[in-house]
């Protein structure tokens, strides 16, 4: 089981992004928002974004494909002129675990920002049902694995 991300440990890698390649900024900003996988937020945004429906589409693992709510980091990207939201390459997670090695939290990894959104959406008590669209999920018992002691 993955862990979640707390507080004074988010604080830590939001610090320590400033001094690494823009990209893990992005991508670790929206995996928190929209709990993402690393591949998946590696998006088109001009096809993938649509600022009027306030949607995005993700890209998931094997060929799934679903569309949920745009949360307010991603529209930024498009004001920034950019097409990709950032360029997934190989060693991307390695990069990562280099960080939350050096950081200290060595515990962590990118995929605890997926648990963190999700544990995160239970304890405001978002409906199941929503969570489930939202997060790009088909089965409850798999999403409630990522969910942490909510209470």
């Amino acid at each position: 089981m993955k862990p979640e991300i707390s507080d004074e440990e988010n604080a830590l890698i939001l610090e320590a992004l400033e001094g690494e390649p823009p990209w893990m900024a992005v991508a670790y900003k929206v995996a928190l928002a929209q709990g993402c996988r690393l591949k998946e937020i590696s998006f088109n945004i001009h096809e993938d974004v649509d600022l009027g429906a306030g949607k995005i589409t993700f890209h998931a693992k094997q060929e799934d494909v679903f569309t949920t709510k745009l949360v307010p980091s991603n529209r930024d990207l498009r004001e920034q002129g950019k097409v990709r939201s950032w360029d997934h390459f190989g060693n991307a997670s390695r990069e990562w675990t280099r960080l939350f090695r050096k950081l200290g939290p060595g515990h962590l990894c990118f995929h605890s920002t997926r648990v963190t959104a999700i544990t995160k959406c239970a304890r405001k008590g978002f409906p199941l049902a929503q969570a489930l669209r939202f997060f790009g999920r088909a089965s409850s018992s798999v999403h409630e694995i990522y969910q942490k002691a909510v209470s």
